[in-house]
């Protein structure tokens, strides 16, 4: 009884720790503000890969279209600040802003959000990750009607498609 409970359990372990999506995120140093990662773009950036791990370079808008496509499940992703040298910081995702003391260093925010521009059932919706690289003080601005309405505008622009 006990031997087919350790199977079990070393399986389930196996099959869950095999189903992480591991992913790297090469962010400018100087960049602030919302990015975008929109997936299933024939036209995009090519995939790249270190030692099997998706990696994204983020380009200096925030917004990077990419030939990869969208898949969903448990992430282990990784955040680095790249120099114009190519060497990488690593920034730290922040999982519950309300906890952070530290209200003027660079983070990661809200990362793993998924959405689509466009109806999510119809095949010409984009799908896309985001998540925000900012201090917890200036955090509320990514969210006004003006700065939320400029990124979406150059979306739109760098997709040509409108939603």
């Amino acid at each position: 009884m006990y031997k087919y409970l350790i199977l079990i359990l070393i399986s389930v372990s196996c099959s869950s720790s095999s189903n992480l999506i591991k992913e790297v995120f090469l962010i400018p140093e100087t960049y602030i503000g919302k990015v975008n990662i929109i997936y299933n773009i024939k036209e995009g950036a090519e995939e790249k890969y270190e030692n099997n791990v998706r990696v994204y370079v983020i380009p200096q808008n925030g917004i990077l279209l990419t030939k990869f496509k969208d898949i969903y499940g448990n992430l282990d992703q990784q955040f680095y600040l790249i120099d114009s040298n190519g060497n990488r910081k690593e920034i730290i995702a922040i999982k519950e802003e309300s906890k952070l003391s530290d209200d003027s260093s660079k983070f990661v925010f809200r990362a793993g959000t998924v959405g689509a521009y466009g109806n999510s059932d119809d095949s010409t919706s984009l799908k896309y990750q985001e998540f925000i690289v900012s201090s917890k003080r200036n955090m509320d601005k990514y969210y006004t009607f003006e700065y939320i309405n400029a990124f979406e505008q150059t979306v739109m622009e760098l997709t040509k498609i409108k939603f």
